[in-house]
């Protein structure tokens, strides 16, 4: 069962394609019941492959000079999987081609543990699908498994058994070119019964308000359907996944005094080529309303999103948040001194802070803090995979105190414990550095150099000292900010235009051609493809030879020949009356 389940859902994910073309049969909403823990479906199969044709990914992947390229990795990977044919009879193209309408999992209560249920609509290709349920039917019978026959109406349901092995039984049936799919034998019978309308009583998850009222708000800025969408029950899941476990039962009363069953639930959705779109994300936090305990101070606060000085046009992605901090630790600290006992967060958090790093935490760094943080992704050259490096910028109320006082408070109380560490003058700014350390068994391996220095109202810290270098460089000569970039205009406009406000909270923006760089530059240095080929004799990775039998075999394009299908992308954060909402969304290029 456990690998059947498996193998369906690499099906399902690997060809990225799903879901529910019109026909008689009820769609996944209809069949799981009201207090489903967790589901996920895609809506149209045919609809999905055509969405993702339009998409810039889609027009990419057909551009004459990357076409080959791809259909070599395909034909090198595809090479791979000869077991997969010789266990299931079907090759991998077979394989891709199986889901042809709606597919949805979702995961419900049972007796004992949680139970899985899946659909696949396969259409045409169900012949490939018995197929395959025929060779784990006959591994099952083999490990001592039997099976036993129902008919429900014209449909015949299978229960597959086990005398000692209760994870080796799982029941199906087979009805209208679907298969339902029941990791617990005993519930096939049922929903086989929900599927036929055969006078069972249930309650479906499409009548659960709280996952209509999630999806509800997940559709396109037109009302477009979404082809992904997702439900999550968090605190239901957690319940259900403990209810065998009696300590773990025993916390949930004191987290639900919390206010953390406040959480009800958790949803969203992907549409693919929406009207001026390439893609948009969806995501909704329903929350209890009026909100109580923890949740009620978690919460993020408008603030300015402005791009700092600090932060060049070249950076790969950015994001800032306003949020309210002291409130937000406050809360941590009241659950960790319900378990740990009263001042135990000061005892044995903030002071254990406090021994490492030599200043007050709470009155010199937190208090400090002024509800603000941003985050920055800079490529630091040559390409590697290590590449890409983090710079953290966290807003200080007094940035001049924290500069003169309180950052060489730090420095000198680090440095009597680790020698590593210096200060350096880089631009007229002062960084302190730690000298990182070489590893002897992966000398090329970018190790850490933990970096910080305060620029204009933040302390900007990072794991490489280049990268903050490179900030430091942004801030002090100022004439390319990203806050002054085009690409970056037409994604605030967006985020501006669909709030009607200027009013923020966090905002997220990403160039995905500057990431794309660094690995396209890999890919053509000849030194990298070395160490790839070297690399197979010692580790072979399926994926990694079929990308190097790929560029060897063909010659790689400019960078423009991918980069002009490449746009910018944005994300913001909004509080609701009913939670909080994320919406994303890549810009498409006609």
């Amino acid at each position: 069962m456990q690998k059947f389940l498996t193998f369906i859902l690499s099906v399902t994910l690997f060809s990225g394609s799903v879901i529910a073309q019109t026909s008689s049969h009820p769609s996944g909403p209809k069949i799981f019941p009201d207090n489903t823990l967790a589901y996920l479906r895609i809506d149209d199969t045919r609809e999905l492959k055509a969405k993702m044709a339009e998409s810039s990914a889609g027009k990419m992947a057909s551009d004459p000079q990357v076409a080959p390229l791809l259909a070599e990795f395909y034909k090198t990977f595809n090479e791979t999987f000869v077991d997969i044919q010789r266990e299931f009879g079907i090759n991998l193209n077979e394989l891709l081609s199986i889901p042809n309408g709606e597919m949805a999992i979702a995961v419900i209560p049972g007796k004992r543990v949680p139970s899985v249920v899946l659909l696949v609509e396969a259409g045409d290709e169900l012949p490939a699908l018995e197929l395959i349920v025929a060779s784990v039917e006959e591994r099952i019978e083999k490990r001592g498994g039997f099976n036993e026959e129902k008919k429900v109406g014209n449909i015949k349901v299978v229960q597959w058994l086990h005398e000692t092995r209760e994870d080796r039984q799982f029941g199906y049936f087979v009805d209208s070119g679907c298969l339902v799919f029941c990791s617990n034998a005993d519930v096939a019978e049922a929903y086989a019964k929900i599927w036929t309308g055969n006078g069972i009583d249930h309650k479906p998850l499409a009548d659960n308000r709280r996952f209509t009222s999630i999806l509800s708000r997940c559709v396109g800025l037109e009302g477009e359907r979404p082809q992904i969408s997702f439900y999550v029950d968090p605190f239901g899941l957690v319940k259900e996944l403990n209810k065998n476990n009696p300590a773990a039962l025993a916390i949930m009363p004191i987290l639900t005094g919390f206010g953390l069953d406040g959480l009800q639930a958790v949803g969203g959705s992907a549409i693919i080529v929406p009207r001026g779109f390439d893609s948009i994300i969806h995501a909704h936090v329903l929350l209890d309303n009026p909100r109580r305990g923890v949740i009620d101070v978690i919460r993020p606060k408008t603030g300015d999103t402005v791009p700092p000085k600090w932060v060049g046009d070249d950076v790969g992605s950015y994001f800032t948040a306003n949020w309210k901090v002291q409130p937000t630790i406050n809360a941590v600290k009241e659950i960790y001194e319900t378990f740990r006992g009263p001042d135990s967060f000061s005892e044995q958090i903030l002071k254990t802070m406090e021994k490492g790093l030599g200043v007050d935490v709470q009155k010199e760094l937190l208090d400090q803090w002024n509800d603000r943080i941003t985050s920055v992704q800079v490529v630091v050259p040559p390409a590697r995979m290590d590449s890409v490096r983090r710079v953290f910028g966290f807003k200080i109320k007094n940035p001049m105190t924290f500069a003169s006082s309180t950052l060489p408070k730090m420095y000198e109380h680090i440095l009597s414990k680790d020698n590593k560490w210096s200060t350096e003058s880089f631009g007229g700014v002062t960084m302190y550095v730690r000298t990182p350390n070489v590893s002897k068994r992966n000398p090329d391996l970018r190790q850490p150099a933990p970096s910080m220095a305060v620029l204009g109202d933040d302390l900007v810290v990072s794991d490489s000292k280049r990268a903050l270098e490179i900030a430091i460089e942004a801030f002090q000569n100022g004439e390319s900010p990203l806050s002054e970039s085009l690409e970056y205009k037409l994604v605030r406009d967006q985020i501006k235009a669909q709030l009607g406000s200027d009013d923020m909270s966090v905002v997220h923006f990403q160039r995905p051609d500057e990431a794309f760089r660094m690995f396209y530059d890999m890919a053509a240095d000849p030194a990298n493809r070395e160490k790839l080929r070297e690399s197979q004799t010692k580790r072979p990775n399926p994926f990694a030879a079929a990308i190097l039998k790929a560029i060897e075999s063909h010659q790689l394009p400019p960078f423009e020949t991918f980069s002009k299908y490449l746009s910018p992308s944005g994300a913001y954060v909004t509080e609701e009356e009913n939670g909080l909402h994320y919406t994303g969304f890549s810009m498409r290029r006609e």
